[in-house]
């Protein structure tokens, strides 16, 4: 894999609830990998926030990265950021986080949506017995989340644009058509550009499918068409054997589409390089 130059602006630590990756052996494996450098973007989970302290480990996350990025300065850049989800059940605190803290990027994203029974985060749902309709009404919401985040959240990238799917079809191989929310896509993609945002192309999916990336190259080529210029890839490495993950496939698949270049965040301002 020739990473060479490629940088992985979506990983997770030991400051993630859901991750237990050393981050300094992150940054070991990143260096070994060829990349030109990595994002730490631990969680924040804005639909907790309010029954636990999400604050203390995002804080812990930047003091780390911070400290790795001095200790490594030379070999591979490493940024500080975060990675707000569900800004739009504590705004507040989602303020208060980032008045708190200097970040180098921050992702916006959705994992989870609060519908009829299935409210909780959608990696725990049982899609193979979901009603097919209440996978769309729950795909609805989710969009329209997205829509809400992209109006009223401050974020550099947004994160894996159609990541239920990596549950839904790249796990399960539940067929879904997204057709029906092509109107709501074609907003966020908008909206995205007016605002100087990147999308992501996000290759967590590789772990279930050879090669499927949130979003798909069809709503990345839209996404082209509509003007867009600003791409990252991200790898959401929750541990390093992960890390960069399909990010060879990736770069070949974009630059068929007409990318020329991705970019990454420093100090919460786009750098770009060539693919």
């Amino acid at each position: 894999m020739d990473n060479t130059k490629l940088f992985d602006c979506h990983t997770h630590t030991e400051f993630s609830p859901d991750s237990s990756q050393n981050p300094e052996e992150l940054v070991q494996a990143a260096i070994e990998a060829g990349l030109g450098g990595i994002a730490i973007t631990d969680h924040y989970n804005g639909c907790r926030a309010l029954e636990r302290d999400e604050f203390t480990p995002v804080k812990k996350s930047v003091e780390t990265a911070n400290f790795l990025k001095e200790k490594y300065k030379g070999k591979i850049k490493i940024f500080s950021g975060v990675e707000i989800g569900e800004d739009i059940y504590s705004p507040g605190l989602t303020k208060k986080l980032l008045s708190e803290n200097t970040f180098d990027v921050i992702l916006g994203s959705v994992h989870r949506v609060r519908y009829d029974k299935y409210d909780m985060s959608y990696w725990i749902i049982d899609y193979p017995n979901m009603p097919k309709e209440d996978m769309y009404e729950f795909l609805g919401l989710y969009f329209d989340n997205l829509i809400y985040i992209c109006e009223n959240q401050e974020f550099d990238i947004l994160a894996h644009l159609t990541s239920p799917l990596r549950y839904i079809v790249a796990k399960h191989n539940i067929p879904c058509d997204l057709t029906p929310f092509a109107g709501e896509i074609d907003k966020i993609l908008k909206m995205i550009i007016k605002n100087n945002r990147a999308l992501e192309i996000n290759t967590s999916n590789f772990k279930y499918q050879t090669e499927s990336y949130s979003p798909d190259m069809n709503i990345v080529g839209r996404y082209y068409e509509l003007g867009g210029r600003m791409i990252t890839f991200g790898s959401d490495a929750h541990r390093k054997e992960d890390l960069a993950r399909g990010f060879d496939l990736l770069k070949m698949r974009v630059k068929e589409i007409g990318f020329e270049n991705a970019c990454y965040f420093e100090k919460r301002k786009p750098e770009f390089y060539k693919l």
